[in-house]
């Protein structure tokens, strides 16, 4: 049977990443929009012509890492933790409707079905190896590991991604280079996410 989640047409553009993480209000936008209508299927990202989303990993500022609160790295820690036991439906419902996520294109997620769908599709489980908090979201960066049911393709390497959350859901997903300067998988090689 096909995935109701469909790519978008191109990568997200990075002005468009970029206002999704730098205005909270975007995630009050997309929470009015089709969040309780029912959609049937997931729908494309709007199309857009940039080749690569921009990142949002911190800068080198010398500046320690902000502490992420309480109520957000749990959200973050029981995503990992149930794609590390191989619960995409405990992970999938973890999105909020629709979601956005983005591994060097975009995804919209507009029902659980499609949110379990992707998760199903990450072929490594993730140690959180560390949190903090960057512009509006959660920066988490993970030490890949063999996922039940699933084969990793870089077992022991690292990743990252950016959490934006809203009311305790993940409204957006984006995988990002590693803190250390370690591009994500994807975004430099057009090669499939680890994450």
């Amino acid at each position: 049977m096909a995935a109701t989640a469909r790519r978008a047409r191109g990568p997200a553009s990075p002005a468009a990443v970029a206002c999704a993480l730098a205005l909270p209000a975007v995630a009050l936008a997309l929470a009015a929009c089709g969040g309780h209508g029912g959609s049937k299927a997931a729908t494309a990202a709007p199309a857009t012509s940039a080749a690569t989303p921009t990142t949002t990993a911190p800068q080198e500022t010398g500046a320690a890492p902000r502490p992420v609160p309480a109520r957000l790295a749990a959200v973050v820690r029981a995503w990992s933790a149930a794609i590390n036991r191989g619960d995409d439906r405990a992970a999938g419902a973890l999105f909020a409707h629709p979601a956005l996520v983005v591994q060097g294109y975009a995804l919209r997620l507009d029902t659980l079905k499609d949110a379990i769908t992707w998760n199903s599709g990450l072929p490594c489980a993730g140690k959180v190896e560390r949190l903090e908090l960057v512009s509006t979201g959660v920066l988490a960066t993970f030490t890949l590991g063999e996922r039940p049911g699933h084969h990793c393709d870089a077992p022991g390497g690292k990743a990252a991604a950016v959490f934006l959350l809203d009311h305790g859901r993940i409204r957006l997903w984006q995988q990002v280079d590693v803190p250390d300067g370690t591009p994500a998988p994807g975004t430099s090689t057009g090669g499939v996410p680890a994450v």
